[in-house]
């Protein structure tokens, strides 16, 4: 994240998203859903799911400086991370951590999450387009008789009001 522009080309709450914890608590978010969904389905022992959804339930559980080491050496964060839930799921309960990320590969968690993430900007974009509308429907309506120059090709013309130029840009959405 660039220290100059993070404030310019970015939201906080859309930084937080794409953050590392963020990011991370996707993965989380993937496999903990996993592990309790394939318990009801009989495919794991539900005493592994609930140690491994337990696990996946908080990404303070996460060394991301472990993370980080392990993305570094093999390209990637989920098997890194698969490996850190196997690791404490094991050492509270010996051979439940084994069942973690059962049956599914690095891409199902890293495109899931990526899915994940989308959504949750889409709607914090979506949100504040719906408050920019708002606005200016009412900036629009406020000046729907307050005159100023138009422009065409650069040159001034007839005049027009200033709420008809924001109710054209109403229109673009």
């Amino acid at each position: 994240m660039s220290a100059i522009f993070q404030n310019i080309l970015s939201h906080p709450e859309i930084a937080a998203i794409w953050s590392d914890t963020g990011r991370t608590s996707f993965y989380l978010e993937f496999e903990r859903a996993l592990a309790l969904v394939q318990a009801d389905l009989g495919i794991i022992p539900r005493e592994a799911a609930d140690a491994i959804a337990e696990f996946c339930s908080d990404v303070s559980n996460v060394d991301l400086e472990d993370l980080r080491e392990q993305t570094e050496k093999i390209g990637y964060p989920v098997l890194g991370l698969v490996k850190q839930i196997v690791r404490h799921v094991n050492a509270k309960a010996p051979g439940y951590g084994e069942w973690a990320h059962w049956g599914a590969t690095t891409q199902d968690v890293t495109d899931t999450a990526t899915v994940l993430q989308l959504r949750q900007t889409v709607g914090i974009i979506t949100a504040s387009l719906d408050a920019i509308i708002i606005n200016l429907r009412s900036l629009a309506n406020a000046h729907k008789a307050t005159p100023m120059a138009a422009r065409s090709n650069l040159q001034q013309a007839v005049p027009i009001t200033f709420g008809f130029k924001l109710a054209r840009l109403l229109c673009t959405f």
